[in-house]
């Protein structure tokens, strides 16, 4: 029996050993010929409601249950103030560090109750915080590579664990943890000891604890093949089927709603077909550069001709900045939040799903910035008519964008949105597209052995699986481009007029109040 087959069966004999109840219609099974690694295989069709294993909370390793507690008792108390991620960090850094020699096969005294589930944990992972800056780049252009947070390294100078040896335990809580539901134990137990000190009142979670649940996650996860679940007991935790599964299928479950991009940052895998909740993102600097061009096409030739622009990106930039106070108001008023709580239009990026939907903050800021530029343009071409000069840059009116945007807002709120808006909806959509490289454009190849030279090198693993995330996001944006589901695209005629027809209202109304103020 090879290395990886003798440490399974160790395990499941570990299991075994402290009554874990498993069907016997699975086994453990070996997917690394797939780049799986460890996983669960049906030996026989196994229904809906059958039970797959049943765990004791017994085996479960969290703040409440762990070595350090074991040895300290007194920490307890501190662990369960602390935030879930760095409780769990702490005691499983400690069984890792402290409690887990796999060289040392005499000491089974000072050996962590967990040694053979530790002992299965991967060593090597694929989470971006590993790739290289060569690897990385094979992400270009995903707005993934914003989000890989390499920061904290200063504070673990004085830490018993290494930076490294820190990496390494939070990757594996961010890939294989699970907020367990407390039994009733628990939280009586928890409960005596608020009554006992008042002070203990800071305890951030009472409903669940983060927590390593051995053998739930040995299941690998796809959400698309999603065919169990955890569900939790006073006193177990039971893996149950929630759709048919056939002898020789593999037993999945899911890591929530995340796309092949998220799946990549946080677990260090991708969904070779691409994810069931798979999205592209239009940056926010492609939005502010197709409107800035949009906007620089109503310079006079004279304006173009001696380098000047109609619209600077500073004075975009005070553009955006004006729509979001408006927008910062608007939720404020309505939704009657506080300021900090209110939601912002101005967002990094904007998610477009692989389902055809776009989130609405996209639709309304494109619909605001496109109202805008029509109106300006109007102006333009009444100031040509008359033969006086047209504006050489633009300047902005705080109460028509005001105006232009309450009349957005109800706009979207009746689902509709003019020609203008999705004309420049899909520029935008197409600048974003074109930034990918062609293998983006490319069809899933559906073969993790696609990704694998003879050699079987990690870095063409990164590169194949950077590859899917493209490929997924560049699908996604292609979903949304012809269209904006939900939304009836109406002519911009009839909403730019009522806003001009303010507009003139309003500066005739100035202009008769000053020649009265001038006669008088």
């Amino acid at each position: 029996m090879d290395e990886f087959n003798e440490k399974s069966k160790l395990f499941q004999d570990w299991l075994i050993k402290n009554n874990v109840e498993i069907s016997p219609k699975i086994a453990i099974h070996d997917y690394c010929d797939t780049n799986q690694g460890r996983g669960i295989i049906a030996l026989e069709d196994i229904n809906p409601d059958e039970m797959i294993f049943k765990l004791p909370r017994s085996i479960v390793l969290n703040i409440d249950n762990n070595s350090l507690i074991k040895s300290y008792p007194s920490v307890l108390k501190k662990l369960r103030v602390l935030d879930q991620w760095i409780g769990l960090i702490i005691v499983l850094g400690f069984e890792i560090k402290f409690k887990f020699n796999p060289s040392d096969n005499n000491d089974n005294h000072n050996r962590s109750f967990w040694y053979e589930y530790l002992n299965i944990l991967p060593d090597q992972f694929n989470q971006l915080i590993y790739w290289n800056d060569e690897e990385l780049n094979h992400l270009q252009p995903s707005c993934i590579l914003d989000r890989i947070d390499l920061s904290g390294v200063e504070e673990f100078k004085s830490s018993p664990l290494t930076f490294e040896e820190y990496n390494k335990v939070a990757t594996i809580i961010m890939s294989y943890s699970f907020d367990v539901e407390k039994g009733n134990d628990e939280e009586d137990e928890e409960e005596d000891e608020d009554k006992e000190d008042d002070d203990d009142d800071e305890e951030e979670d009472n409903e669940y604890y983060k927590s390593m649940v051995p053998f739930a996650d040995t299941l690998n996860a796809d959400t698309h093949l999603n065919n169990a679940i955890l569900i939790y007991s006073t006193d177990q935790l039971i893996m149950t089927c929630i759709k048919p599964i056939a002898k020789g299928e593999q037993v999945y479950n899911t890591y929530s709603d995340h796309p092949n991009s998220e799946l990549l940052r946080r677990y260090g895998y991708v969904e070779l077909n691409g994810s069931k909740y798979d999205f592209g993102e239009i940056p926010l600097s492609t939005i502010k550069s197709v409107f800035i061009d949009q906007f620089n096409k109503l310079s006079t030739n004279k304006n173009k001709s001696n380098g000047d622009t109609f619209m600077t990106k500073q004075k975009f930039d005070e553009l955006l900045q004006l729509i979001n106070q408006l927008q910062i108001k608007k939720s404020i008023e309505q939704d009657g939040l506080e300021e900090d709580e209110a939601e912002e239009l101005i967002l990094d990026s904007y998610d477009c799903f692989n389902s055809g939907d776009v989130i609405i903050e996209l639709v309304f800021l494109i619909q605001v910035l496109s109202t805008i530029l029509v109106v300006y343009q109007y102006e333009q071409q009444q100031q040509q008519e008359k033969d006086t000069d047209k504006k050489k840059e633009f300047e902005i009116d705080q109460n028509l964008i005001n105006r232009i945007f309450n009349k957005i807002y109800q706009l979207i709120e009746s689902k509709k949105i003019t020609s203008k808006c999705f004309e420049i909806y899909q520029s935008i959509i197409n600048a974003r597209m074109s930034q990918y490289p062609d293998i983006a454009k490319q069809p899933f190849n559906g073969n993790v052995a696609a990704a694998n030279s003879e050699d079987e090198t990690i870095n063409s693993i990164r590169i194949y699986m950077a590859e899917v995330v493209l490929k997924s996001e560049y699908q996604s944006l292609e979903k949304c481009s012809s269209t904006i589901k939900d939304f009836k695209i109406i002519n911009d005629v009839k909403l730019n007029k009522n806003i001009l027809k303010k507009r003139n209202n309003d500066t005739n109304g100035v202009s008769e109040t000053n020649n009265k103020k001038s006669k008088n």
